[in-house]
C-alpha cells in the first residue's frame, strides 16, 4: 500500500499542487481496486501511509541539503512541512471517505 501511497502524493494533487484533490484520489483509487477487491483495513492505511511518504520526501530534501544540495532542498522539505501536510490535515475527513467509498 506504500506504493500506492507514493502514486496518490505525486499523482492526484489539485492544481495548486499542494493537496490531494478528492476527486483524483477517488477515481485513482477505484481504478487500483478494479483490479480486485481492495480491502477496508488496506484503505484505511492509505492515508497515514501518505503522511509516511510526505515524510520520507521531506527527509529526502534534509539530506539533500546536508549533502550541498542548495537552497532548493531546503524549499522543498519547507512546502512539505508547511503546506502539504497541512493540506493533508485540512482534507482528511474528504480525502478518508474518498479512499473508503472506493473500497465499497
Amino acid at each position: 500500500m506504500f506504493d500506492v501511497a507514493v502514486a496518490l502524493a505525486l499523482e492526484c494533487a489539485d492544481p495548486g499542487g499542494e493537496a490531494l484533490d478528492a476527486g483524483l484520489v477517488h477515481a485513482f483509487m477505484a481504478g487500483y481496486g478494479a483490479g480486485g477487491r481492495l480491502a477496508i483495513e488496506q484503505a484505511r492505511l492509505v492515508l497515514p501511509l501518505v503522511r509516511a511518504a510526505y515524510t520520507w520526501q521531506g527527509m529526502a530534501a534534509l539530506l539533500s541539503w546536508k549533502a550541498g544540495g542548495g537552497p532548493d532542498a531546503i524549499e522543498r522539505l519547507q512546502r512539505i512541512a508547511e503546506r502539504r501536510l497541512p493540506a493533508l490535515d485540512a482534507r482528511r475527513v474528504e480525502l478518508t471517505e474518498a479512499v473508503e467509498a472506493a473500497a465499497g
